[in-house]
């Protein structure tokens, strides 16, 4: 944004609960923090995904200008290539782009007292759950 602007987002958090207990904790800042978050949740939540092995992940993320939808360059080419036969325009850019966020949780293994954490390597963070 410019000087005076709004700013569009903040740092994001997130705590996922199941029958009461902690389930997944996380949070991202950046451009792209909806979309870090969304990616994260469900490749651990809906696909069963180590926390690590999401975070280790390609990622998409926010456009950037009129560029289109930025998205790292290891991505699937098969899912880039399909969706962009649906009219979506990609921003291909490095791997580990910091544009995309950098998701850092904490995954709470349901009935049992482990929790795995995991800092992303796109920001040179650390995660920890005590």
């Amino acid at each position: 944004g410019n000087l005076g602007e709004r700013g569009l987002v903040g740092p994001g958090g997130m705590i996922v609960f199941q029958d009461g207990a902690p389930l997944l904790a996380g949070g991202s800042p950046s451009r792209s923090l909806s979309q870090c978050m969304l990616q994260n949740a469900v490749n651990i939540l809906d696909f069963a995904m180590p926390i690590e092995e999401s975070v280790n992940r390609p990622r998409y993320g926010s456009s950037i200008g009129d560029r289109g939808i930025t998205i790292e360059k290891d991505y699937d080419p098969g899912v880039r290539d399909a969706v962009g036969q649906r009219g979506i325009d990609f921003d291909v850019v490095n791997p580990w782009s910091l544009y995309h966020g950098s998701f850092d949780g904490v995954h709470f293994e349901p009935g049992t007292s482990t929790m795995t954490a995991c800092g992303d390597p796109r920001r040179c963070s650390k995660a920890e759950g005590l």
